[in-house]
């Protein structure tokens, strides 16, 4: 009878391939390359209706009108342009599309997440000043 251990261990990893179970991906910091290039970066794919309030805000239409220095820190009054109310943001505050990094004296920082397939980075850092020049 002919050995046939050669064959078998070759089918075996054959098996494991064809079940997925063989082989894992991992993009690092690179885009994936599965996802299509031919999607609109500009239509934005977010997590399903917005709420309302501060967790409602898109960092793109709010305006910064003041800044106020509080017992915890800073304190930030932003404005939604789309809906004319004024808000109250602080560090770490969860917006729509990102989330408040920092504020000092003149200027809130975003880290606003970027549904763009070509980007290097899931997100960019947004700033607004109080005084833009």
């Amino acid at each position: 009878m002919p050995d046939t251990t050669d064959i078998d261990q070759i089918l075996e990893g054959e098996e494991e391939v064809f079940s997925g179970s063989g082989f894992s991906y991992d993009p690092g910091n690179r885009r994936d390359p599965f996802k299509s290039l031919l999607v609109a970066a500009d239509r934005p794919e977010f997590r399903g209706p917005r709420p309302g309030g501060v967790p409602g805000l898109l960092i793109d239409q709010i305006d910064l009108t003041g800044i106020f220095r509080t017992s915890r820190g800073f304190t930030a009054q932003v404005v939604a342009s789309n809906q004319k109310k004024s808000y109250l943001l602080k560090e770490g505050d969860q917006l729509y599309d990102g989330d408040v990094v920092s504020i000092n004296r003149n200027e809130i920082v975003f880290k606003q997440i970027v549904q763009d397939p070509t980007a290097l980075k899931p997100f960019r850092e947004v700033v607004k000043s109080l005084n833009p020049s």
